[in-house]
Parts: structure tokens; C-alpha cells; sequence
């Protein structure tokens, strides 16, 4: 009896990290469900790569979560979700933040990764069952205290965002782990992407290989905890 096919659901999948996630995990034999906010780049994903099935939605509104489950009610099972969606940050000094941009970034990085884990959750139930978070080293509430990013122009929504989703990772975690699945938050590295830092030094194809490599090697001593892939370390929250 041949082994199902194992199904990944990557958001904000349609350019830098997450799309390619996506060309990996598809061109790795996996069933890949990419969640997009454009209908064309869609219709395209599904016409391009094997496996596909995208899903159109904006992880910043609450109608995400009904598209979320009409694709899967097809899909039926999904092994792995990758709550990647992200946008920078402008602001890094109190003068010029705002509660809008706090708020753009919130409901994309942190309630974004909310909504689509409670709409994915229910068809998780029998597959691998693990969460990843995409986060960021600048997400580290320790690490910018002992002032390791000091001098580093870092907007302030950013670092508010990431912060937030590594708590959400740790509630997820405690919760869903006691029912079979395992929570992890990563920080991919420095990626060379159009939001990347000025410091970026890794090409997403590459972070990508080695994240889903990383991926696959997921156990239950690793639920609520974060990963530095970059450096091959646990990191502090």
C-alpha cells in the first residue's frame, strides 16, 4: 500500500520565503496548499507546480478562516502548517510609530497566524500535527534587551508583531501539545529578500531547503519551543 502523500499549508506563499517554501515542498513530492491574497497568482501556482491547491484569502480578516476550510473540506488532511505571512515595519523611533502601522503588522504576523491555526486545526487531527511559526530573531524580547541588536534600525511594529506571535507559539503549544502536536516558533535566518535586513546573507531558496530538512526532524521534546536556524541553537524568547 503506497504512503498518502504528506500536505504542508504555507501562508503568504506567493513571493520571498514562503514562495519558496513552496517550490521545495511541492518539487519534493508534497501536497502543497498555498494560501495567497491575489487570484491570479493563484490561478498560476495551481497551473505551474504539481500537487497544488491554493487558497485565496487575507490572513488580516476574519473571512480568511471560511476559505481556509473550503479548500481543505477537499484537501481532508494537512500534515504541516507554516504561518509565514509577514510585512516590514517602517517606524523605529517612538516619534514616528503609529497604532496603525502596530496594527497592520499585528493582525499579519500575530492574528493571521491565529486565525488560519483555528481553521487548519480541524483537519490537522490525523496527519502529522505541527505548527511552525515563521519568526524572527528580532522577536526576541531577551535579545533586545541584553541589547544585541543595539544601533540596528528595527521598527518598532516589527519587533512588537514577532514578539507577540513567539507568545501565541507558547500558548498553541501548551494547549495542543497535550493532544499530539507540536508547536515550534523559527527564525529562518537573515533572508535576502525585499524586506530582508541590511545584514540578510541567505537566499530563501536556500533557508528554505534547510528549513524544511529542519522540519522533518520535529519531535514532541521540541513543542513550545523556538529555533535559530541560522545557528543551529534553541533560542531565548
Amino acid at each position: 500500500m503506497m504512503e498518502e502523500r504528506r500536505s504542508v499549508l504555507i501562508t503568504g506563499a506567493s513571493r520571498g520565503f514562503g514562495r519558496a517554501l513552496l517550490d521545495y515542498y511541492s518539487f519534493s513530492g508534497w501536497r502543497v496548499v498555498p494560501l495567497v491574497r491575489n487570484v491570479e497568482i493563484a490561478k498560476r501556482l495551481e497551473t505551474e507546480l504539481p500537487n497544488c491547491k491554493p487558497i485565496v484569502g487575507d490572513v488580516t480578516h476574519d473571512k480568511v478562516g471560511a476559505a481556509v476550510r473550503g479548500v481543505l473540506r477537499e484537501v481532508r488532511l494537512i500534515d504541516v502548517l507554516i504561518n509565514n505571512a509577514g510585512i516590514p515595519g517602517q517606524a523605529v523611533q517612538i516619534g514616528s510609530v503609529t497604532p496603525l502601522e502596530v496594527n497592520a503588522l499585528m493582525q499579519t504576523h500575530c492574528l493571521g497566524a491565529l486565525r488560519c491555526t483555528k481553521a487548519a486545526l480541524p483537519f490537522m487531527q490525523d496527519g502529522k500535527r505541527i505548527i511552525v511559526n515563521v519568526t524572527s530573531r528580532f522577536g526576541s524580547v531577551i535579545r533586545q534587551a541584553t541589547g544585541e541588536y543595539a544601533g540596528q534600525a528595527i521598527s518598532y511594529s516589527y519587533r512588537i508583531a514577532k514578539a507577540s506571535l513567539n507568545m501565541l507559539s507558547v500558548c498553541l503549544a501548551q494547549e495542543l501539545g497535550t493532544q499530539g502536536f507540536v508547536v515550534c516558533a523559527v527564525h529562518p535566518g537573515r533572508l535576502r529578500t525585499n524586506s530582508g535586513s541590511s545584514d540578510a546573507s541567505t537566499e530563501p531558496a536556500e533557508a528554505a531547503e534547510h528549513f524544511a530538512n529542519w522540519v522533518d526532524k520535529i519531535d514532541s521534546s521540541m513543542n513550545g519551543k523556538c529555533f535559530d536556524l541560522e545557528n543551529e541553537t534553541f533560542m531565548k524568547w
